[in-house]
């Protein structure tokens, strides 16, 4: 009997994919269970050093650096996260980066790719080129934001290309293309205002809203571009034109 156990266990666990990329032990059935290596594909738990050229992993996948194709589950890179695709949960210990993130994405320093749908958190900043969501950072840097967002220090979007479709809040500063609906900041530089800003001094091109703050300028206005305590305006029509 004791032989039999024996024989079974070594054969478990040593079912292995001999390619140099791709070596690993499972005690799996078809590609379901535990793997230990660089396994291609896992269903199920997932532990490895530095993954590399991983196509997908359907559980937990626990390593150094996570990175694979397609995720569906948990993915943990204790140093780095960055999966290209990984729907479900997301961290990283100093970084977590994707091409398209769908759930919660956690960066110890930074977090964020090319599409983050759900909610992300960065320790110190955010790097993204559209968020849809909740944003959660010490600074926030972003092509396209459309939810709940919060950069504690600055919340910026790249001249002549990103907007803000939601509420936000600083502390510091907000520099943004252009708004659709609020923004909270000391100061708030906004190129085509379509919305609210509160702030110690708000500043905008194109204003078709309200400023509150200790001084607000709006450089559209015909009279009165410059007013303390609030400005407004909601002529469609810009002097400049």
């Amino acid at each position: 009997m004791k032989r039999t156990l024996a024989i079974l266990t070594f054969y478990l666990f040593s079912s292995q994919e001999l390619n140099a990329q791709h070596k690993h032990l499972s005690l799996a059935v078809n590609h379901t269970g535990i793997c230990i290596g660089n396994s291609a594909a896992t269903n199920g738990f997932r532990l490895n050093l530095w993954d590399r050229q991983v196509r997908k992993v359907n559980g937990i996948n626990l390593s150094f650096r996570s990175k694979a194709r397609i995720i569906n589950g948990i993915s943990t890179g204790i140093l780095i996260s960055s999966d290209t695709v990984c729907n479900g949960i997301k961290i990283g210990g100093l970084a977590s980066f994707s091409e398209h993130s769908n759930g919660l994405s956690v960066g110890g320093l930074a977090a964020g790719g090319s599409e983050v749908n759900g909610i992300c958190i960065g320790g110190g900043v955010i790097l993204a080129e559209k968020i849809k969501g909740v944003g959660i950072s010490c600074v926030i840097i972003a092509d396209t934001l459309q939810g709940i967002f919060v950069g504690l220090h600055g919340l910026f979007s790249r001249e002549n290309m990103g907007y803000l479709n939601g509420v936000s809040f600083s502390l510091f500063v907000s520099r943004l293309e252009e708004l659709k609906g609020v923004n909270v900041a000391a100061l708030t530089n906004i190129h085509n205002q379509h919305g609210v800003t509160m702030g110690l001094y708000n500043y905008t091109d194109e204003l078709y809203g309200i400023q509150f703050g200790l001084w607000n300028v709006a450089k559209n206005k015909k009279h009165f571009k410059k007013l303390p305590f609030i400005n407004f305006n909601f002529r469609k029509r810009s002097s400049h034109q």
